[in-house]
């Protein structure tokens, strides 16, 4: 019968990649600072191997004992392990004969709903890989820090080395919140925190409190640009993120871009990308990488397949019944460019 017919990894990338829309799902981070991609075969990522000055050559590691980052036991490496996904979902024939809404009786049969599900499956998983990749990015930014964690790998922190003077948390009287919303001016911090970076700021990402309270002084409605579209680097970046992302316009040259994307953790519980309470000044010139690892499936393998972001596969398990699946393997971890360039402030 038609289960026999299983699909080869080539076919399964060519549908996921027509997927394209889906793929892009809350990745703002990804599209502003890790615009470039790396593929490796081997099950490391080499630093130095990534020709360009921009990227940090060896990075701090750290093991983890317990959840504790043992700091002692810290060395630079020019190798890291990224974690290594491979999330599966069955395709399980009793549940195939179910019409999907849209499809008349007609157009229906149970192969259909098959390649349906596969689909379906597929794209969830890459869905999923690409929220590890937006939530790691959005930590090395935000935090100078990733905990890496993943099939067969010891827990450890890549430390990113941002200077601990580009993380900010407002307190003392600096709060935003005690601020007189009439006199006072939030683009004065603003200017102050920029000065911080190695670079120029022609972007802010806040985090929906953030912008509720920058967005109530009367100064900022005084100075913000509304009328003047966002350019063409912002276009793209922001194309198919849908209510994720707000573009709110201009502050002199600097574009105001509100992110409230979300994710499922394990427990099932969502979660913001972006802290609520944070703000990220960037430059959206910074190629950061996302670099991913050989594929360490033997069935991948022998099929060629060693080197991808996502490499999916379509099985049968034998048995009485059989189970059909579908599994996507993936080991990425993104590395950002000129880490010093990034200023975070947590709001008070």
């Amino acid at each position: 019968g038609y289960m026999s017919d299983l699909y080869s990894p080539a076919e399964l990338i060519q549908t996921v990649n027509a997927e394209d829309i889906q793929w892009q799902i809350n990745s703002l981070f990804i599209n502003l600072f890790f615009k470039r991609v790396v593929t490796f075969e081997t099950r490391d990522i080499a630093l130095d191997i990534i020709d360009d000055p921009d990227i940090p050559m060896a990075a701090f590691c750290s093991p983890m004992v317990g959840s504790k980052v043992s700091r002692d036991e810290g060395y630079e490496s020019k190798v890291i392990r990224p974690g290594y996904m491979k999330p599966k979902s069955s395709i399980d024939p009793n549940k195939i004969a179910v019409r999907q809404p849209g499809v008349s009786p007609e157009q229906f049969n149970a192969y259909s709903s098959r390649n349906f599900k596969i689909k379906r499956a597929m794209v969830r998983q890459a869905q999923a890989i690409r929220a590890r990749i937006e939530w790691l990015a959005v930590q090395a930014i935000t935090t100078g820090k990733n905990i890496i964690e993943g099939d067969g790998i010891e827990r450890y922190e890549l430390d990113w080395n941002i200077k601990p003077q580009n993380i900010i948390t407002q307190s003392g009287g600096t709060e935003w919140s005690g601020r007189d919303l009439s006199t006072f001016d939030p683009n004065d911090d603003i200017e102050e925190y920029a000065e911080i970076s190695e670079g120029t700021t022609n972007i802010i990402v806040m985090g929906r409190n953030v912008w509720k309270k920058y967005r109530a002084f009367k100064a900022v409605k005084d100075c913000l640009d509304t009328r003047r579209g966002s350019n063409s680097v912002l276009e793209t970046a922001l194309k198919n993120l849908g209510d994720s992302v707000s573009f709110k316009g201009y502050v002199g040259d600097v574009a105001i871009v509100v992110y409230s994307g979300r994710y499922t953790d394990e427990d099932g519980t969502e979660k913001y990308f972006l802290d609520p309470d944070l703000m990220v000044l960037g430059n959206t010139s910074l190629q950061g990488i996302v670099a991913y690892g050989g594929i360490q499936d033997p069935e991948l393998i022998r099929m060629g397949l060693t080197k991808a972001e996502l490499a999916p596969k379509n099985y049968i398990v034998p048995g009485d019944p059989a189970i059909e699946y579908v599994q996507t393997h993936s080991a990425p971890q993104p590395i950002p460019a000129r880490i010093n360039r990034f200023v975070t402030v947590r709001i008070g």
